[in-house]
């Protein structure tokens, strides 16, 4: 009869125990389930908040003009850029949300681990931000080179600003990793030799090759304010109208027809204006 009352006040208390803590934990349930919706919904409008923003400021096609959406492409990303973000902005808010859930329910070790991913978000932004406004940079800079090279008619300004806009593309990303945080210094070593050969070689070789057109294209920029188009002249042998003066040369016409002579002609020889 005594091990029959033991059981009973042993099962009794066990049962009591059990529901003051299913008492005790049950609302706090409640309230985190109820955050984890709420927060779970304000992350939706949120992402559906940001996307709209960014579309509205043409950021799709600012990334389509630093040629983002091409490397999307490329990895079968079919989302738009400003969806991508927007992606981002609802993944953040959910963790701030599970954060929240799991302090409620006193889970601190989860708590800690997702503030901890939380915190390195920041470098994840600032890392996205350099290969954006680096990737800016460069595409402006290539276009510029390329301008610059095409008005001095030297054929090689796409592929120059080519390997300018490569070369800082690399440094670029090579800084957003740092900004991440991973160990890049054998990396960038080996990226610096890469880039540094390949420069060095280039410059070599089209300093070689266009010593020639380095001498005309000075001497037709300096020459620009003493001859004018339509003055007569005499180099050497050579009489006749200027038509035009070009980067690096000069056009004569005469009577035995047209003749184009190098710019650094005008510096180098003696030049009598006749008219």
């Amino acid at each position: 009869m005594d091990l029959y009352e033991n059981w009973t006040n042993t099962l009794s208390q066990s049962f009591q125990q059990l529901m003051e803590g299913v008492a005790s934990t049950l609302p706090r349930l409640l309230l985190a389930v109820v955050l984890l919706i709420g927060g779970w919904l304000l992350a939706r409008i949120m992402a559906w908040l940001v996307g709209r923003s960014l579309r509205l400021l043409q950021f799709d096609k600012l990334m389509q003009r630093l040629q983002l959406g091409r490397w999307l492409d490329r990895m079968k990303i079919e989302k738009r850029p400003s969806e991508l973000v927007g992606k981002f902005a609802y993944w953040i808010m959910l963790l701030l949300v599970l954060v929240g859930f799991s302090e409620t329910l006193g889970l601190s070790v989860v708590s800690r681990k997702i503030s901890d991913l939380i915190n390195y978000l920041p470098n994840v932004l600032i890392a996205l931000f350099i290969l954006v406004v680096g990737l800016y940079v460069a595409h402006a800079l290539r276009e510029l080179v390329h301008t610059t090279f095409t008005s001095y008619s030297i054929k090689a300004g796409k592929l120059i600003g080519n390997i300018v806009f490569y070369a800082l593309t690399i440094f670029i990303c090579l800084t957003a990793l740092d900004q991440l945080q991973f160990n890049i210094e054998l990396l960038t070593s080996n990226a610096m030799i890469l880039v540094g050969g390949i420069s060095l070689a280039f410059a070599l070789g089209y300093g070689l090759s266009a010593k020639e057109i380095l001498p005309n294209m000075l001497s037709a920029y300096y020459s620009k304010s003493m001859f004018e188009v339509g003055q007569t002249i005499q180099i050497g042998d050579t009489k006749g109208q200027i038509v035009s003066i070009t980067n690096i040369s000069v056009v004569i016409k005469n009577e035995a027809g047209t003749r184009i002579i190098p710019a650094k002609k005008l510096v180098t020889e003696e030049v009598q204006v006749l008219e």
